[in-house]
């Protein structure tokens, strides 16, 4: 039975889960999360680890090399000749740059 108050999943959070799938996918075997997603987080989505395949194995080796990822999920990119363009706020330029460990964004669009 369906109530006025029942319980929603706002779409943003649908869309975090979408890219943060879609992410996962493009690591594959050249990286992997080194910590599950960060929950209720606020810009920084993971960190991820660079692994190595071992020779003449199925298994893979950690490198001990890190990146912090900040996933962003957009309904379209503005293309602008070959480049897409987007704006990103100072305040989390700044809180890149303090970071100690180099953050790449990832934009994950819905229409690509």
């Amino acid at each position: 039975m369906r109530t006025k108050k029942s319980v929603q999943i706002h779409i943003a959070h649908q869309k975090e889960r979408r890219s943060k799938r879609e992410f996962e996918e493009l690591l594959a075997n050249l990286m992997r999360l080194a910590f599950p997603w960060a929950d209720n987080d606020y810009g920084i989505d993971g960190q991820v680890e660079l692994i190595s395949p071992i020779k003449d194995s199925e298994s893979f080796r950690p490198d001990s090399k890190f990146f912090l990822i900040q996933l962003k999920s957009t309904e379209s990119l503005k293309i602008v000749g070959k480049n897409i363009s987007f704006s990103v706020p100072v305040k989390k330029i700044i809180q890149w740059f303090s970071a100690n460990l180099p953050v790449i964004q990832k934009k994950c669009c819905k229409n690509y």
